[in-house]
């Protein structure tokens, strides 16, 4: 089964099973008033996120919890959010970066709304029950199931070994994280619907097995646009995203320089950490089109429509076409468009996560972001920003020669703590602390009752 979260307001169905045709759709809620819940959502620890996580999987995060608090949730209802560091280990990264990725990716989900008094948040690897149901979960499927999986395919294509067994499994321990938790909505991107399938699949072979003990756990995915790269519109935005063909015959007024190596790939997408003038750099030199006027066509115009739908979803618009353009701010062309966007963006999205992130990777706390529907930031109703001491994150310079600074979005002065001592994070370790003390009493009580079920306790 699919869920879909359409427009940040409302929420449409479908599903499709095995031997039917089509897909229905419809107005729907997700669980009714009363009914338990359980929201379980990873995410890779991969550095500081940009705005296409922001306003796609953190936003859908978003939008459970506040529809979570006008449900009225029972008692029993979870949210649980992980940092799936046991998953990065998979490309091998060297433990002190693995630490501080870690560090980065918890004070963003904080940062961008993912609230602690009302969710876990926790280290994958601090709740050893999930590689323990990872291997049962595996023994219930088969190699050649897993080296379907498309992912799979992609990436060890290329790679001498073909891939290591971790690469090749992480699919059955992504299907235990949920599982572990009884989850019955799982937030997941486009590219991971494919292995929520297989999550599917353990959880009914499970079933039929054992018993019914597993509930079906429905994909939430986000309707809105997906943001493109602001270099390549017809790739996702991404921190790692290099020079295509494309995007190299653009407009000499929307490339770097010449002798910048590298320089393309940085300008794609604008993180929470990027200073003003990062930003206005990256929004002044966003491919578009030599046509008059601002409009959405996604087909003729990717470029600038691409910039639209970032627009609407710091504007909290339910579509790029609303948008507003060129009211006063000289957006009747694409040039001038961009400066009106940067500054939105600047205003309602980045200045305030910025500061609130900076906050909490200095061991501060922040407050709750406020969880009402209000105006700008996609309904993210951002708290008030201030400035960090004056300090911003980073320069524009820094970022375009720096690779690996311009990826963790971290200058040398916020590098000191690569040590995997959580009571050295402040604030934030505590929060991980407690979020892994209430993971693992689910975790133990479930983990417990599934070894009963295959007669793994007397």
């Amino acid at each position: 089964m699919t869920t879909r979260l359409v427009g940040r307001g409302f929420f449409r169905f479908s599903w499709r099973r095995r031997g039917t045709e089509g897909t229905r759709r419809g107005q729907a809620s997700i669980g009714s008033a009363g009914e338990r819940r359980v929201i379980l959502s990873g995410v890779q620890p991969s550095g500081v996120p940009h705005l296409g996580n922001v306003f796609g999987a953190m936003g859908t995060w978003r939008q459970l919890l506040r529809h979570g608090d006008t449900q009225g949730e029972t008692q029993g209802s979870l949210s649980m959010f992980c940092v799936a560091d046991l998953h990065a280990l998979t490309v091998t990264p060297d433990p002190g970066l693995l630490r501080r990725r870690c560090r980065i990716t918890a004070a963003a989900l904080v940062a961008c709304g993912v609230d602690p008094a009302r969710s876990a948040l926790f280290l994958q690897s601090q709740v050893p029950e999930h590689t323990e149901l990872s291997w049962i979960l595996g023994c219930l499927t088969t190699t050649a199931r897993l080296s379907h999986l498309h992912q799979w395919k992609e990436k060890s294509r290329g790679l001498a070994d073909l891939g290591s067994l971790g690469l090749l499994t992480y699919p059955v321990l992504q299907a235990a994280d949920i599982l572990l938790y009884r989850a019955t909505h799982v937030p997941v991107g486009e590219d991971q619907a494919q292995h929520l399938e297989l999550t599917l699949d353990l959880a009914r072979a499970f079933n039929h097995r054992y018993g019914n003990y597993f509930p079906l756990p429905q994909a939430v995915l986000s309707d809105f646009p997906r943001i493109r790269s602001l270099q390549d519109p017809s790739s996702k935005m991404s921190k790692s995203q290099l020079p295509t063909s494309s995007s190299s015959s653009s407009s000499s007024s929307s490339s770097p320089p010449a002798g910048r190596p590298g320089r393309r790939s940085s300008l794609g997408s604008v993180l929470i950490s990027d200073s003003d003038a990062a930003v206005r750099l990256k929004l002044r030199r966003a491919v578009t089109d030599s046509l008059p006027g601002v409009s959405y066509e996604p087909a003729a115009r990717p470029g600038v429509s691409n910039l639209l739908a970032l627009h609407a979803a710091a504007l909290g618009l339910r579509h790029p076409g609303l948008v507003p353009c060129g009211g006063g701010g000289g957006g009747s062309t694409p040039r001038g468009y961009k400066e009106e966007l940067a500054e939105d963006l600047l205003r309602l999205v980045v200045r305030p996560l910025r500061s609130r992130f900076l906050r909490l990777m200095a061991g501060e706390s922040v407050p709750s972001l406020d969880g009402g529907g209000g105006s700008g930031g996609g309904g993210l109703t951002w708290t008030s920003p201030g400035d960090y001491g004056g300090k911003e994150f980073g320069s524009c310079e820094e970022e375009e020669e720096e690779g690996d600074e311009e990826e963790e979005g971290m200058g040398e002065e916020e590098r000191g703590d690569v040590g995997g001592d959580l009571s050295r994070w402040g604030f934030l370790g505590r929060v991980l602390e407690e979020g892994r003390e209430r993971a693992s009493r689910v975790a133990a009580h479930n983990l417990r009752e599934v070894k009963l079920l295959v007669g793994l306790a007397p």
